[in-house]
């Protein structure tokens, strides 16, 4: 039997040995020789959100300015933990190298990734800004810059290697990033990170919570602090023993009680066998199908033999897989000795077979993962996933265009887009013949021609020469300007020299078709809060807080809004059911509603308190001698009359 009210378990928040932080991301940044030549500041931005959110996280956690040269600062680390400890958590990390101090002047070169945490794992995630990525950057916040081209900034943390350095002062210059914030911890106190704090008052881990008090059940680390876990089942088959936990005894005690065994003369209760008697006779001796035993007698002892078979357990009279396991690592199975086998939905960590999807996690008693994006950004590939492989790209044969207007029928080969320079060679020998802006163009070179003779584009080498006195500069510095000494008349070339188009705002100036053309600068800060902007009398960019509303990357909040540049005040979506003995929360943007029993406990040892849906809480009577229901109960027990004490239905 059961035995409520003894006072022999405890249940209180313990606070964790502090432990270096597990689960974390070491994000190093490096740079080629290009890049560092023109850098004097590399600035790091981290932006975090929750997995669930399927995409790019939006809500900036935190931005690093570095001081770099061509010779010093590189690399640059920073140290990523996810918010409350939780793995499923995602991240995005964009790192920016500019030519004048404090993430000011012009943008050199960006590279950005998009990635997640392993529980228990420090990953190495190494980031390199590419001598072919300068002055490039790509249009969306789902693309990288890798090798002279956009693509995909998604990087499987599953594929990470682990971090190999130090995690304390030696393995960061200036910062890593805080537990309880999504933002760097100061990594120069190095003292506070070799202990573990990350922010929070707690620093435990999954592994670090055993109190060493098994009627506490397995312990877990939540929010920084370790909790107690669900106390064990210690009711036996045997109605004659008082069974309970103890700490001291190490788990479960089976106390017998041998004024329960009152069938005949002699009896006496033993923890082993239950009730024994003088005689053992059908009346003392009895089959016990609620506890799956089959009973005979052998002499005057009673034996008693469970019905269940080696790897089966009983439960409310059936026997049933050991733990009642289910065989999904979404449920948590367990045994209500009224009810019989239970699988409640759980969050944890799962693998759900399919190489196609990252970041697996428990939801609604499935176990489901975020899609694999597998577009490395080439058209000359065919991207696809395979269930068993993963990512494929296959090249293929595709019409595409390689960027050049001097080549025609471009088309793929060999997973690269390729195409054949456009024909400009004419029949005179003296001109430099090429292409521009997708124009042939014939510059006329007299060296090429006999003594006294002069290069005509129209004639070749001749003697005329009708060029004197003739002014040809148009004053426009993209184009080279000449005379054809066979007319007279003057022509131009563009060129593609570096120029200045006078506009501050404005980079990488150069001559394209006869004009002076730069690239706009690039001043979006990937922050929805802010408007972004270049100032045209100073040259710098300008980010000014606005108050849209956004999307602050958690599915369970609705009406975010921006203020002071950060996306927020949200309210959490009502989740309620009405049911008060349910814990009711959002996770992914699904509502749960899980049955919690310890919020119907009556006080009553006579009953199984229960939480069931829809009906709410279920009390049943389990005591033989209890008497009558104190009110009416319906069919299994009884829900009307005063309720049971309850704490407030506030969700976790």
């Amino acid at each position: 039997m059961r035995l409520g009210g003894l006072g022999l378990l405890a249940f209180a928040l313990s606070a964790c040995a502090k432990e270096p932080v597990r689960t974390q991301v070491m994000v190093s940044v490096d740079a080629e020789a290009g890049v560092r030549a023109r850098a004097r500041s590399l600035v790091v931005r981290v932006y975090g959100g929750p997995r669930a959110s399927l995409g790019v996280p939006a809500q900036l956690a935190e931005e690093f300015p570095f001081p770099v040269s061509a010779s010093e600062g590189w690399p640059r680390v920073v140290a990523l933990a996810p918010l409350r400890n939780d793995p499923t958590r995602i991240y995005r990390v964009v790192a920016q190298a500019f030519d004048g101090p404090a993430g000011g002047g012009e943008l050199v070169a960006e590279v950005s990734a998009i990635s997640g945490y392993l529980r228990g794992r420090v990953l190495w995630l190494r980031l390199l800004l590419q001598d072919a990525c300068i002055g490039m950057r790509c249009d969306s916040p789902e693309l990288t810059c890798r090798d002279g081209a956009c693509a995909s900034a998604r990087r499987d943390p599953g594929e990470l290697p682990s971090w190999m350095g130090d995690a304390g002062a030696g393995g960061m210059d200036e910062g890593g990033v805080d537990a309880a914030s999504d933002v760097t911890i100061d990594a120069r106190d190095a003292d506070r990170l070799d202990a573990g704090l990350d922010g929070s008052d707690g620093g435990c881990t999954a592994t670090s919570c055993d109190d060493g008090r098994p009627c506490n059940g397995i312990e877990r680390c939540v929010g920084g602090v370790c909790v107690p876990g669900d106390p064990p089942d210690c009711a036996d088959a045997f109605d004659c023993t008082i069974d309970v936990c103890d700490d001291e005894m190490g788990g479960c005690v089976h106390v017998p009680n041998h004024a329960a065994c009152t069938a005949g003369p002699g009896g006496r209760c033993e923890p082993a066998t239950g009730c024994q008697y003088e005689l053992c006779t059908p009346a003392t001796c009895r089959d016990e199908p609620g506890a799956c035993l089959r009973a005979r007698c052998e002499g005057s002892r009673c034996i008693r033999e469970s019905t269940c078979g080696a790897m089966q357990q009983c439960c409310a009279g059936r026997c049933v897989a050991r733990d009642c396991d289910d065989g999904n690592p979404c449920t948590t199975d367990s045994c209500d000795a009224v009810m019989g086998c239970r699988h409640e939905p759980n969050a944890f960590p799962c693998e759900d077979g399919d190489a196609c999807t990252v970041m697996d996690a428990c939801v609604m008693g499935r176990c489901l993962g975020m899609s694999r994006s597998c577009d490395d950004g080439n058209p000359c590939t065919d991207d696809r996933c395979d269930g068993t492989r993963g990512c494929t790209h296959t090249n293929n044969a595709s019409a595409c265009n390689d960027g050049d207007a001097c080549t025609t029928g471009d088309r793929c080969r060999d997973g690269r887009c390729e195409g054949t320079p456009r024909p400009c060679m004419d029949a005179h020998a003296c001109t430099h013949d090429r292409c521009v802006g997708g124009s042939c163009v014939h510059e006329p070179d007299s060296s090429r021609c006999p003594p006294g003779q002069m290069c005509s584009p129209t004639a070749g080498c001749t003697t005329t020469d009708r060029c004197a006195g003739v002014d040809c500069n148009d004053g426009n510095v993209c184009t080279d300007d000449f005379c054809d000494p066979a007319t007279g008349r003057c022509s131009s070339v563009p060129n593609a020299d570096s120029c200045d188009d006078g506009n501050r705002c404005t980079v990488m100036d150069v001559c394209v078709d006869g004009e002076c053309t730069g690239r706009p600068m690039p001043c979006d800060d990937g922050n929805p809060c802010t408007d972004d902007d270049c100032n045209p009398t100073t040259g710098m960019c300008r980010h000014r807080a606005n108050t849209s509303s956004c999307d602050d990357g958690d599915p369970c909040t609705l009406g975010e809004r921006c203020s002071s540049g950060t996306c927020g005040g949200g309210s959490m979506r009502d989740c309620s059911d009405g049911i008060a003995c349910t814990r009711d929360f959002c996770y992914f943007g699904v509502c749960m509603n899980v049955p919690d029993h310890e919020r119907c406990r009556d006080g009553n040892s006579c009953t199984d308190d229960l939480c069931m849906l829809p009906r709410g809480c279920v009390y049943v009577f389990v005591c033989a001698d209890a008497g009558p229901p104190p009110f009416d109960g319906g069919s299994i027990g009884h829900d009307g009359g005063p309720p049971p004490p309850m704490r407030d239905d506030g969700g976790v």
